[in-house]
């Protein structure tokens, strides 16, 4: 295993090469959502189907444009869905299934054509997004079917042998628990479809005034 600083970190991912690094829930893996190459290197690598989109994060409210200038517009309107989500859970583990922007990697896409994008809450996480000036693809940092880690010692010695085993250490460990919770935007209904559920709970949504929707109510 390879620990970097921050500063060749931010460069590993600025030319093109893959990156592990600490979120808020487990250690991720990812790269420049914006290049194509390395975002099909992260599904090769994870033996993840090329079919299943990679998720994304942010570092903030301003850079969410930079993901989905839909869902950066939407912001605009308080009364908005986005805007009641983005007030109460981000940043945070919550991810919105969003119309990307044009530039990013088709493997940010799913085959409805939206990419799930998240604000993150761990500060390495969202330096790296920040200075980098990009989303950044962030799946768990393991093999497919594998347990995702909190330590980076734990990490799996295949994994890091098959991406080089760059790793970023830096700040508060990953705090494990429940993944991130990803929903898909019904803003008809004022509320979302929960995709994977996860840190964010259904009651924790309802609290604040976003529905939960269920099948049974198509």
């Amino acid at each position: 295993m390879h620990t970097l600083p921050f500063s060749e970190a931010l460069a590993a991912l600025a030319q093109g090469r893959l990156l592990i690094y600490p979120t808020e829930t487990y250690f991720g893996l990812g790269c420049r959502a914006t290049d194509q190459a390395a975002m099909a290197e992260v599904c090769r690598i994870k033996d993840r189907p090329l079919g299943k989109p990679l998720p994304l994060i942010v570092g903030g409210l301003d850079q969410l444009g930079l993901a989905s200038p839909q869902a950066a517009k939407a912001l605009e309107d308080p009364n908005s869905l986005v805007s009641r989500i983005a007030k109460h859970f981000w940043p945070g583990p919550l991810a919105l299934l969003v119309e990307p922007a044009s530039d990013l990697a088709d493997q940010a896409r799913g085959v409805d054509g939206l990419a799930a994008v998240r604000v993150t809450s761990h500060p390495v996480a969202a330096r790296l997004c920040r200075e980098l000036g990009a989303p950044i693809a962030s799946t768990s940092a393991n093999l497919s079917g594998k347990e995702p880690v909190i330590r980076p010692e734990d990490l799996d010695p295949e994994l890091l042998e098959r991406m080089g085993g760059a790793v970023l250490a830096e700040g508060d460990a990953p705090l494990g628990g429940e993944p991130s919770t990803l929903a898909a935007l019904d803003p008809r209904a004022f509320g979302v479809w929960l995709l994977r559920h996860g840190a964010v709970t259904d009651e924790e949504l309802r609290a604040v005034g976003v529905a939960v929707l269920t099948p049974d109510m198509i």
